[in-house]
Parts: C-alpha cells; structure tokens; sequence
C-alpha cells in the first residue's frame, strides 16, 4: 500500500500548476560559475508551492529537495552526476541548481 500512496502524492504534486519553471542548462550554469550537477546537459527546473523543487529530464520529473522527496518525486539518482576525482563514489553538490529552484518560487503572501 505505501508504494500506492507514493504514486498518489507524485500524480498530485504533477498536476499542480508550478509556481515557476525555466529551462537551464549545463552552459549556462558553468558561463556564472557554477557546477552543473546533472549527467544530461539541460533540465526544467520547477518549484510548486513555495518549496518543492523539480528536475524534468526526458519525460520524468525527479526531486531535487527533500519536500519534493516528501511529494513522491522519483529520485535524483539516476540523472545525478558522479563528483570528478572523489575517492569516495561522491555526487556533485545540487545546491545551486537547488537555490536555482528556490528562486522560481512565487513569494508567500
């Protein structure tokens, strides 16, 4: 039953109109400065409700925060890139994209 509530809360959270969503890509991110965390070169980033913050790559819609992990968003896992020269199988840190994310955010009222 608990995989049922998951796809449940996903289908929800997938239906909501995003407060914000852009398209970003690994160029641009390296032209400001930052590390592109992702395998693929580009994403749509989202934000829903304030806090919730999304990847799309190919179709599916993957969690970049813990309150997009509480909707039921599919892991970041399989898109997410490997950190060059770690000894310790290290993921690049997804805290830009992640601010990025947060910054499509529509303000509380």
């Amino acid at each position: 039953m608990g995989g049922i509530g998951l796809l449940s809360a996903c289908a929800v959270a997938t239906d909501e109109t995003p407060d914000g969503e852009e398209a970003v890509t690994r160029a641009a991110f390296e032209r400001d400065g930052k590390t592109w965390p992702l395998k693929t070169d580009s994403a749509e980033l989202r934000c829903y409700d304030g806090e919730v913050v999304t990847a799309t790559v190919d179709g599916t819609e993957y969690q970049l925060n813990s309150q997009a992990q509480r909707e039921g968003f599919p892991s970041i896992e399989p898109i997410w890139a490997d950190a060059q020269g770690s000894p310790y199988d290290l993921k690049v840190n997804l805290g830009e994209l992640i601010d990025a994310g947060i910054g499509l955010c529509a303000t509380p009222q």
